[in-house]
């Protein structure tokens, strides 16, 4: 199939790894050869998660190789000669330990981008421990949820956020691994986390925190809170079944996604629209406004902002941070 990663050859290794699955199978469907190297039991994802196991292994080819034994190395080390990108999931010190680790490949290909994806990292006090969701999310203080909790105590949360995320982050870093190899022809290591992966989560709540701590307000745990740090973070629809979402971090941007807001929506006259409160000190509750604005019906104000006569989404993306870019953006 084409794609921006057409005629890449890559190969993954690391049976049972969620995250090195996941982050092959983006390879894949952007049009890679990805390469499965699976022992002769086969990965544990086909009995633990079966499921998974088709969706995170769509576009792959599987082979058989143990990689426990002289042979199956010799056959890693082969295909490692020729590929362009190597994606290992295993813990660490498990691949020095069968003499097919990231030096002793990138050595046989110095063109070769080797990713390792572990749970806490290849050195420090966790790097022993084994790179499961749960316990990297327990480690990280994950399930400690507080006051937005239901209850006391820890609660258990059984999604992988910590694979999702590192296979992201192992994703774009191999992409930009290429773009300098191109540049220089040398390949280099990429080391992924689970933990960084799921760093994502706190986001939300940390610059909430922090807005609020700046306005010398107590931060509240309640559905409302979370409007200061969205900043008029907007989500819509388009006539052609599209999405189109806006991050306005910088008062620039809240200023001109108001300002275009205010041209296309029936509460023009509404005071608070004047500046975006979340960079205003002593400001009025910025989620008063918001709540005008959203009690629209579909298809009133709220799309008019960022469609004019039912138009595609094709023309909505040359956007820019700038505000003539968000104008270039809303007015097409």
């Amino acid at each position: 199939m084409g794609g921006i990663c057409g005629g890449l050859n890559v190969i993954e290794m690391g049976a049972g790894s969620i995250a090195a699955s996941i982050t092959g199978m983006v390879l894949a469907d952007a049009g890679a050869r990805v390469i499965k190297l699976e022992p002769p039991e086969g990965d544990r994802l086909r009995t633990a998660m079966p499921s998974g196991f088709l969706v995170w292994n769509r576009g792959k080819e599987s082979l058989v190789a143990d990689l426990r034994t002289p042979a199956g190395q010799d056959t890693l080390r082969a295909l490692a000669s020729n590929a362009d990108v190597i994606i290992e999931g295993f813990s660490p010190g498990t691949t020095r330990g069968w003499g097919v680790h990231a030096d002793a490949l990138c050595a046989v290909n110095p063109r070769l981008i080797h990713c390792a994806i572990t749970g806490f990292g290849t050195a420090g006090p966790y790097a022993r421990l084994k790179g499961y969701d749960a316990l990297v999310c327990a480690k990280a203080g994950l399930f400690a949820r507080g006051g937005y909790g239901h209850r006391d105590g820890a609660i258990f949360f059984p999604v992988h956020w910590g694979s999702f995320g590192a296979a992201m982050q192992s994703a774009a870093g191999i992409v930009a691994a290429l773009l300098v190899r191109d540049q220089c022809g040398l390949g280099q290591r990429i080391d992924a986390t689970m933990l960084s992966g799921i760093e994502p989560l706190e986001y939300l709540v940390s610059v909430v925190s922090q807005l609020l701590v700046k306005r010398g307000e107590k931060p509240a745990i309640d559905v409302r809170s979370g409007v200061p740090g969205s900043r008029y973070g907007v989500l819509v629809a388009t006539s052609d079944g599209r999405f189109i979402q806006t991050s306005t971090m910088m008062p620039h941007q809240a200023r001109t996604l108001i300002y275009h807001r205010d041209r296309a929506s029936p509460v023009r006259a509404d005071g608070h629209l004047g500046a975006p409160p979340a960079f205003l000190p002593n400001a009025q509750p910025p989620w008063a406004p918001l709540r005008t604005w959203r009690a629209q019906p579909p298809g009133a104000g709220r799309r008019r902002i960022l469609r004019r006569r039912d138009r595609p989404a094709r023309g909505y993306w040359r956007c820019g941070s700038s505000r003539r870019g968000a104008r270039t953006l809303l007015a097409e």
